[in-house]
């Protein structure tokens, strides 16, 4: 009764965390959208948690953003009200970071000394603690790259960042169930094709990221064909297959758009094989018809927000939807490689 308790306890601080993430995403993505990410050009984990208060403190700040790329090449008309504005977004996002890094930390330490937390829990926490540090310095290498010449991150950087607080949502939401129900040997039929399928999910999320980076969806906002073509000559403008794939906005948002599609297909095989299964476990069923509908809500919102044009409200519904999307996707892996023929 004790252990259940203990666990009960660890349990509500990693969904505390979790939601925490999620809100940084969101966030995240309200700062990318605003072109918020690069007004703190300055980076101080520890002594940068008080933003500007009086109106001199504002203009010195004003003023060294005013020293970089994007106040001179985008925003040269910019004033210190419109400062604000970008300003909030990109503090509010460093804040919850540090924050989720506290969520973590603090009470890692206290149920330690408690002696409430097991030895496997132990070691997952450190490294959960080590990827909120490592989300943090890949943050601000990313800004870093918009403050040289150019007033625009480094797309593969921005993936970087992304995936990485993926990773991290992730593993704590494994690690949750794991603290919910004892893990057992039994492996679903289809185990490792839906790990297949997931890691087919992740390429997906990444060229998300690529979109966002190269502002790929900017471009050719009509669906199905991109303007008069399925694929436009300008796809293959660069030098080279690699370059196009991973460097050309035209061929990124041609692969995100019908990637997107094909692991939709894939995923409706899986699951009219899942559900004509007979077993008297409805939890997977239940699963695997989420992932299933949530995966046709995000290539839905992913369609309207390119072809309006990337309205804020969609763009962020797409990028949380899709946080949703992988959350239950984990939760899917995790039955089926711990399956039971009953309800588990």
């Amino acid at each position: 009764m004790e252990k259940e308790k203990i666990n009960s306890l660890l349990i509500t601080w990693l969904l505390i965390v979790t939601g925490l993430i999620f809100i940084i995403i969101v966030i995240g993505g309200i700062t990318r959208l605003t072109g918020s990410g690069l007004s703190m050009v300055d980076w101080r984990p520890l002594m940068g948690s008080i933003p500007p208060i009086t109106k001199e403190q504002w203009l010195t700040t004003f003023n060294l953003y005013k020293s970089y790329p994007q106040y001179n090449i985008i925003n040269p008309t910019m004033t210190l009200l419109e400062f604000k504005f970008i300003f909030f977004w990109e503090y509010l996002h460093r804040m919850i970071a540090r924050l989720i890094g506290l969520a973590l930390l603090i009470p890692y330490i206290i149920f330690s000394i408690q002696k409430k937390i097991p030895k496997w829990l132990n070691k997952r926490v450190i490294i959960m603690i080590l990827l909120v540090l490592i989300q943090g310095i890949i943050g601000w290498y990313m800004v870093k790259s918009g403050l040289v010449n150019r007033p625009e991150v480094s797309h593969y950087r921005l993936a970087t960042h992304l995936v990485t607080a993926l990773i991290l949502l992730q593993y704590i939401i494994w690690t949750i169930l794991d603290l919910k129900k004892q893990q057992t040997n039994n492996k679903h039929p289809l185990a490792k094709l839906i790990l297949i399928w997931s890691i087919g999910i992740m390429i997906q999320i990444i060229y998300g990221a690529f979109t966002a980076g190269k502002k790929a969806g900017w471009g050719y906002n009509t669906y199905p064909k991109m303007g008069e073509t399925w694929l436009p000559e300008a796809a293959h403008m660069y030098p080279s297959l690699l370059a196009n794939i991973l460097e050309n906005p035209i061929m990124i948002q041609f692969i995100h758009r019908h990637l997107g599609v094909i692991l939709g297909i894939f995923l409706i095989i899986i699951w009219i094989k899942i559900i004509k299964t007979k077993t008297n476990n409805t939890n997977f069923k239940i699963i695997a018809t989420v992932v299933l509908t949530l995966l046709i809500l995000q290539i839905l919102l992913g369609i309207f927000t390119l072809i309006y044009k990337i309205p804020i409200l969609l763009a962020i519904l797409h990028q949380l939807t899709g946080s949703f999307l992988l959350s239950s996707i984990t939760i899917f892996n995790y039955l089926a490689f711990n399956y039971n023929k009953a309800n588990n």
